[in-house]
C-alpha cells in the first residue's frame, strides 16, 4: 500500500511540476510576442508620423493629392495599428490569466 501511495504522490508531483513548466513556457512566449507586436506598433506609428510630416510638407508646396490615396493609406495604418493592440491586449489577458491559475 505504501508503494501505491508513493507512486501516486510521484505521478502527481510530476505533473505538477509539467503544468508548471507548461505555464511558464506559455507566459515567455507570449511576452515574446508582445514585444514584436509592439514593436510593429511602433513602426506603425513612425510611418503614420512621417506621412503626416510630409503632407505638411506638400501642404506648405501646394502639392496636394487630390485621389484621396494618402488618406487611405493612413486609414490602414490607423487600422493596422488598432489590429496590433487589440492582439496585444489578447495576449496580455490570457498572460494574466495564466498568473491568476499559477496561483
Amino acid at each position: 500500500m505504501a508503494i501505491i501511495k508513493n507512486i501516486l504522490l510521484s505521478a502527481a508531483s510530476t505533473t505538477i511540476l509539467i503544468g508548471s513548466a507548461i505555464f511558464y513556457i506559455k507566459i515567455y512566449l507570449n511576452a515574446k510576442e508582445i514585444n514584436v507586436i509592439n514593436k510593429k506598433i511602433e513602426e506603425g506609428y513612425t510611418r503614420l508620423d512621417e506621412n503626416e510630416i510630409n503632407d505638411i510638407k506638400e501642404i506648405h508646396e501646394i502639392n496636394i493629392d487630390f485621389n484621396g490615396d494618402k488618406r487611405k493609406y493612413k486609414t490602414s495604418l490607423k487600422q493596422e495599428i488598432k489590429k496590433w493592440q487589440r492582439e496585444k491586449n489578447y495576449l496580455l489577458e490570457e498572460i494574466s490569466i495564466y498568473k491568476i491559475f499559477k496561483k
